[in-house]
Formats: C-alpha cells, sequence, structure tokens
C-alpha cells in the first residue's frame, strides 16, 4: 500500500513539473495580436472579453501586459518621489 502512495506522489511530481515547464514556455512566447484588418495591437492591461474569449492564451498575454504595466507604473512613481 505505501508504494503505491510513493508511487503516486512521484507521478504527481512529475506531472507538476511538466505543468510548470509548459505555463514557463506560454508565458516567454511572443506573440503579435492582430485586428479584423491585419494591423497588430498591443494587450490592454485593463484587459479585455476578446482576450478572455481566446482562453489560456489571452489570460496570458493580459497578465504579461498587467504586469509591464505595473512596473512602469512603479518606475514611474520612485521617479517622482526622488525628485
Amino acid at each position: 500500500m505505501e508504494e503505491n502512495i510513493s508511487e503516486k506522489n512521484q507521478h504527481i511530481g512529475e506531472n507538476s513539473s511538466i505543468c510548470h515547464e509548459m505555463i514557463n514556455m506560454m508565458y516567454c512566447r511572443e506573440l503579435d495580436f492582430t485586428d479584423e484588418n491585419g494591423r497588430k495591437f498591443d494587450v490592454p492591461h485593463e484587459g479585455s472579453l476578446g482576450l478572455l474569449a481566446m482562453g489560456h492564451i489571452g489570460l496570458i498575454e493580459w497578465r504579461k501586459s498587467r504586469k509591464k504595466y505595473m512596473q512602469e507604473r512603479a518606475k514611474t512613481a520612485k521617479e517622482k518621489t526622488e525628485e
């Protein structure tokens, strides 16, 4: 019985590692979003219903955009306090 538990824990650990790698790959890739006319557009930091409709890809791109916005905002606030 204990061997089965150990094997299950090892299997769960392997699956967790694979999932972690997949998520990292998704966050690292660069995607270009285009509108219906083929023009590139930046993902808004506020998000959008269209991004949500895209599923995990839209969610990841929105999170990256929001993170970039928050970093820029923090940098600007820090510069203002230093002046």
